[in-house]
This record gives C-alpha cells, structure tokens and sequence, in this order.
C-alpha cells in the first residue's frame, strides 16, 4: 500500500474516532477519545483486560449488545489433557471437574494405544504434510485409513475431512445443482445448515422426525419438479446430539425409495464422507 493510501487511511480512522467519541469508550482505560487508539504509552495503546482491547472501539457497541443478551461466549481453557475429569483455568477449586461437553465419548483421546500409535506416527511421518490433500498431502496412512472406512460401511470407497463440518461443506455443494431439492430434519446438526446453505439446490425442512410432514415435503416437490433427471436428497443427523434421540431412518428409507429420493444419514463426530467411489472421485 503506497504511502499515499496508507495515510488517507488513518485521516478515515481518526475521523470516525473524533465523530463517535461520545458514543463509544474502552471499558478498560475508560478513555472515550482519540487518545486511547493514537497514545503510544503500552498501557493505554493495549490494555491488558482479556476482553478489552483499544483497537476494538468499532465493535464495542455490539459487543456490549451481544453480552446484555447472554449470548457473549468466552473460551473456557483447560490446563489438563481431554478427559472425563479436567482442570480449567480459573476454576478456584483445587479439584477436577467433570467434563460433558466433549466428543471424547470412548476416551480416546487419552488412550494408551491412541496416544503411542500417535508418536509412532509422528516419527514416521513428521508433524505435518505441508500441502492439501490433492497436491502432495495425500500419505499412504490416509489411504489405509479410507479403505478401512469403506469396508467397515460396505461401501467402494472413502474420504477423509477434518471435521464433520468439513466434510458436510463439501458434500451437498457437489452432489446438487440449481434444479435438485434437499429436505432436511428441522433439528439438523449445524454443520448440516451450513453445508446446505453452499448448494444452490432448493431447500426444505420437514418437523423433527416426523414422518408425515417428511412424506407432504417430498410428494409436494415430486408434484412440483418435472424434471427427471433432478435429485431429490433426504438428509439426518443419526443421532440428534442435542437431543440425544435417534432419526426413524427405516422409515425415511421407505419414504425415500417411494418418492425416487437419496437418503443421507449424518453420524459422526469426525470427518469422513462414504459412497460409491464415483462420488468419492468427486469429492477429490
């Protein structure tokens, strides 16, 4: 940026300080003008509250909003390795405290055998594989891990993701187009909601689990389309982690294969995608 730009830049920032100063403070120095952004003293240029920082005066507003609303989120920094008991920072008491909130659902996070098969790994493979998957990132122990993936599921092939939202970002994007419709359960996982949110496919949502409202959703598209070629996709968490019930997915087989529609069934936790290798082959 040339020196020019660079300096109509900051006559914009200092502008728009002068112009709300009245409106906006720094809860931490307390200060409400130009002084607290432009001082050069360390203790008033970056204050040192965890929440508060000078330079974040153009969201202060908001962010006082979003914490009257109890919706403020702040991180809660465990200084112990994932496990069913954990220490957290802040946390007066001297004891552990029970952990419910993670995946780790079978304790492998700290498992003996995980953790050695982790260092194993890491002498043999190095800590990181310095590309995305299609370029060079792609090792022999990701295709091992595929394989077993698809054998497990009796499917032709596998792929992996990072994270489930990962793997629900690329999925519905590839699989549908304009003319093709997705129906989902209202209760969706939210990785689900945004995966769907990328297509440019129609979107319904049918009431959670039931199964009368999923049949209205998929016969009123099946009246509504007459194209042949379109695809009808019927998509569900397995298991509904907020509620901790289970999709009626005989039910939506039946419904699907009645109505000429794919079914999607969401259940884990990690990242993985498994189908025919065509499809695979499309998400490469």
């Amino acid at each position: 940026m040339r020196c020019r730009e660079i300096t109509l830049l900051v006559v914009i920032i200092c502008t728009f300080m002068i112009q709300h100063g009245d409106s906006l403070e720094c809860k931490s120095c307390q200060k409400n003008d130009s002084s607290c952004i432009l001082g050069y003293n360390s203790e008033t240029y970056e204050c040192l509250n965890d929440d508060d920082v000078c330079f974040s005066w153009f969201d202060r507003t908001e962010l006082d909003v979003i914490r009257d609303a109890s919706t403020y989120k702040r991180e809660h920094i465990i200084t112990t390795s994932q496990s069913a008991h954990i220490r957290v920072k802040g946390n007066q008491s001297s004891s552990t405290i029970l952990n419910f909130c993670a995946h780790n659902y079978l304790g492998l996070s700290y498992h003996p055998d995980i953790v050695q098969a982790s260092k194993h790994a890491l002498d043999q493979y190095d800590a990181g594989l310095s590309s995305v998957r299609f370029i060079c990132g792609t090792q022999t122990i990701h295709k091992q891990l595929e394989a077993r993936i698809a054998k497990f599921h009796q499917r032709e092939d596998a792929i992996l993701y990072i994270s489930r939202f990962d793997a629900n970002a690329g999925i519905f994007e590839t699989l549908l187009k304009e003319t093709d419709c997705v129906i989902s359960d209202e209760l969706s996982h939210a990785s689900v909601i945004d995966g769907i949110r990328l297509c440019k496919a129609k979107c319904l949502r049918y009431k959670h689990k039931n199964m009368q409202d999923l049949e209205m959703k998929l016969k009123e598209v099946t009246t509504a389309d007459d194209n042949e070629t379109s695809v009808k996709l019927v998509v569900t968490d397995g298991v509904f982690s907020m509620d901790g019930n289970v999709a009626k997915l005989p039910e939506i087989h039946r419904l699907a294969e009645q109505n000429k529609a794919i079914k999607n069934s969401l259940e884990a936790a990690g990242g993985y995608t498994t189908s025919p290798k065509q499809l695979i082959d499309l998400l490469r």
